[in-house]
Formats: C-alpha cells, structure tokens, sequence
C-alpha cells in the first residue's frame, strides 16, 4: 500500500486533507455508509474537510459552527436537505457534548468521518467521544509542540492546543491508531478498520512527524541568563520573541559573585519576582 501522505491534495482544505481523506475512504469503501460531521465548520466551504465529499457523494452530513454571521453563510452554501446545520457550540456540558448532538441527528454509531477543529479544546472533545466510534477522525494538534512533548492545554478557555503525542496516547485508549499526519492534522482509524488502511503497519510518531524544524532547547547561564537554541518565533501572532530573560541587568551575575546591596536586591526580587 503507498503511504498516505502520497495522497495530499487540496480541493477546499488547507494542507491536503481533501485527498488523503479520499483515498481513506476509498480503501474502506466496502464498509462505508456516506455520513459525515465537522465543526468548527466556518462557512462549510473555507478550509473545509467535509465539504469535497458532500459534493462529490450521496451523504448525511452534520456542519456545526458556532459563530452567528459564519452559520448564516454556511446555511448559504450549503442549501441541501441532506446536511443538518447547527449554531452551537461543541463542547464538554451534557447539552453540547458531541455523543448527544450525534444522537439528536440519528448518526450511526461507528459512522464515516469526524473532523474535529475548534483551535483549543479538541482533546477533550475526543476525550469526552463515547458512545460513538467514527472510523475515521481528523483532528488538529499544535504543531510548534515538538514530537516527545505530552502536553494538553489545562484551562477550556484558553487557545493554546494539544500535542501530537498527547492525541496519540488518548487515541490508542480509545482503540484509534494514527495512520497519517498533515502539517496541522492527525488521522486516525479505528482499529476495526486499521488492516484496511495501513495493513500491519504500527506507525509511530516519528513515522508520522519530522519534528526536526521545531525543535527548540532552553538552557542556562551561570549568572541566570536563558538561552535557546534557535530563535523563538510565535507563528501565529508573527513575532519574534528576541527575550526570555527574567533577571534584572544588575542581577544577571553568578550568585556568590553579588555584593550585599545586591544579595538584598535579590531577596527582594525572588519575594515579590511574580509582582515585576
């Protein structure tokens, strides 16, 4: 079988996605059953996962968007009886939890394809998937994370993300294995499915992920200067963070080398250092 990742093609998605979900599908195409669900699904064409499919098939989709003006262009354009729109929100509260706006709207429990994109509390939105087992999920992860990192962001109000490790590990307690990555996205099979996707293969996330290009370490010096060893560049905001120093100037020395007025100074700041 040729690697997924061969398949990359953009019809309406942003890295690909349209044709790697393609040819998934195809390879399950004796299991199939043409029902899909996403969201955040702005307008339901920008950037869309689902959006290629319905258009090329007989389907039931569900397109969930939360923002108000946003739902209004995708009812637009996406007219068809056979797609269930939603103004909602996806999240963790029994009224919103993903498991019950599926049963609302009658999908099969081991339905086609899930894409799952809100730019902050993704893993838990997996995490709280129960009753239903898609056979396929497409979800986003934090790409500056790099490949050895196990983190999930801790408050749901936050944008900060999951890494690529954290949605493997919970994956695989949920019977999903990875079977291909995009630069934003990672795929997962059910394991019912997986022999037919990716045969025996067992991928690995450093199969999956060249993490070379963001990989980042933070070191010291003796007189509490902090160092990196590349530049630290916040790929969303577009800024360069040229600083991680804490220290004032006159306390960036070797300990045992500070004078009295500094060792006093130094007190002080460690006292009162989450005030500066």
């Amino acid at each position: 079988m040729k690697d997924l990742i061969d398949f990359k093609k953009n019809v309406y998605s942003q890295h690909g996605e349209d044709g790697i979900i393609k040819e998934i599908l195809y390879r399950l195409k004796d299991f199939t059953d043409n029902q899909y669900c996403e969201f955040g699904a702005w307008d339901g064409i920008h950037l869309s996962n689902v959006y290629a499919l319905i258009k090329n098939t007989n389907f039931k989709a569900l397109l969930i968007e939360p923002d108000k003006k946003k739902f209004v262009e995708l009812c637009k354009n996406n007219p068809s009886p056979s797609i269930i729109k939603l103004n909602t929100f996806v999240g963790l509260e029994d009224k919103n939890k993903i498991d019950i706006l599926l049963k609302q709207n009658n999908f099969n429990i081991n339905f086609d394809f899930l894409s799952i994109d809100v730019d902050s509390i993704d893993y838990y939105i997996f995490e709280s998937l129960d009753i239903y087992k898609p056979k396929l999920i497409c979800i986003e992860f934090n790409p500056t994370i790099p490949n050895d990192v196990d983190f999930v962001q801790k408050e749901y109000s936050s944008n900060q993300g999951a890494s690529a490790l954290s949605l493997i590990k919970l994956a695989k307690s949920k019977s999903y294995y990875p079977v291909c990555t995009t630069e934003t996205n990672l795929f997962f099979i059910h394991a019912n499915y997986k022999k037919q996707v990716i045969g025996d293969k067992d991928l690995k996330i450093n199969d999956l992920i060249d993490d070379t290009k963001i990989k980042n370490y933070i070191f010291y010096g003796y007189d509490g200067s902090i160092f990196t060893s590349r530049e630290v560049r916040l790929p969303w905001h577009n800024i360069i963070v040229k600083d991680l120093n804490v220290l004032k100037w006159f306390l960036k020395k070797y300990p045992r080398n500070y004078n009295f007025l500094e060792r006093l100074l130094f007190k002080i700041y460690r006292k009162f250092k989450n005030y500066f």
